[in-house]
């Protein structure tokens, strides 16, 4: 295992020196600092939760429309989908808690 204290001094000078275009030295800090990128599970599951939420809102809204007295209500499971799809969104964009002492 690496040293913290050299890993953090070399994220540190790459950092300081943006016209580094030495890309064994951008290797080595990609291999330190882990893949930046996005996996496409987390991109496909964040539309697929953003069109499962917005739907269930529209579907709300022309409930209302709909029936404007009230009379009918909009249905548990439709609520109940719509809060599952926001939540999970915001649980894949929260940050996880460092335990580090920062």
């Amino acid at each position: 295992m690496m040293d913290r204290k050299l890993i953090e001094e070399t994220i540190k000078v790459v950092r300081e020196n943006p016209d580094a275009q030495d890309a064994e030295i951008q290797k080595k800090v990609e291999d330190i600092v882990g893949y930046t990128g996005i996996p496409f599970v987390y991109k496909y599951s964040i539309v697929i939760l953003g069109i499962l939420a917005l739907t269930a809102a529209f579907a709300g809204v022309i409930v209302l429309i709909i029936d404007p007295t009230g009379a009918s209500k909009i249905p548990e499971a439709l609520v109940a989908i719509g809060s599952a799809s926001v939540g999970a969104l915001v649980g894949i964009f929260a940050q996880t808690p460092n335990n580090d002492g920062k």
